[in-house]
């Protein structure tokens, strides 16, 4: 199971790649 710390992280990076 994904912690929640990881699954946030996850999130961000993906907000990050569509600013781009």
């Amino acid at each position: 199971m994904v912690s929640i710390k990881e699954y946030s992280l996850y999130e961000h990076l993906i907000n990050y790649s569509m600013a781009f």
